[in-house]
């Protein structure tokens, strides 16, 4: 469960981090890669992962937030998995799905080369059945997917043709 922290400031972040890991043991704590001015939250995010808070390294859209992310936590030697979140919708609006599969892609090429297995890969803003398919396949370990998409997802002529099929076929099978 990622609880998400309201605040920029270093301090605030940490203490709220703090309160958020005593409501339950699976709370990963969502923390920015920088604050709104850009300025950098990895030392943050560096010490929550050393007071053993498990954090969600969120609103990321290029391969190098994406791996100081991981250095930040990894330099902390973590116990527990960790996340850094890629906004793969984000930068295909930007610079198209290729781009965003490529980073996404990348990111986890990179994580596997240094063997880091504390941090697992979750991609943000999924709009479209298309997403599923692309970022699927760049060995994400996780997709947040909105019930819509899951749903758009799911629907194909053919399946639906299908199921038909097999309900009247098991109502005549019934009947006999």
């Amino acid at each position: 469960v990622s609880v998400e922290v309201t605040s920029e400031e270093p301090e605030e972040i940490i203490r709220q981090a703090r309160d958020y890991t005593k409501l339950a043991e699976n709370i990963a704590v969502k923390v920015t890669v920088t604050d709104s001015k850009g300025n950098s939250l990895l030392p943050v995010i560096q010490k929550l992962v050393s007071e053993d808070i498990r954090v969600n390294v969120t609103a990321m859209t290029t391969f190098n937030q994406a791996i100081l992310a991981a250095k930040a936590i990894d330099a902390a030697c973590p116990s527990k998995i960790n996340f850094i979140s890629i906004f793969g919708g984000r930068i295909s609006e930007e610079q198209g799905v290729e781009q965003a599969f490529k980073v996404i892609k990348d990111v986890r090429v990179w994580l596997d080369f240094h063997g880091l297995k504390n941090i697992e890969i979750i991609v943000g803003s999924v709009r479209s059945p298309e997403n599923v398919e692309h970022w699927a396949k760049t060995g994400a370990h996780i997709l947040t997917i909105p019930p819509e998409v899951i749903a758009k997802s799911l629907l194909s002529a053919r399946t639906k043709e299908t199921v038909s099929q097999f309900i009247e076929d098991a109502k005549k099978s019934m009947e006999q």
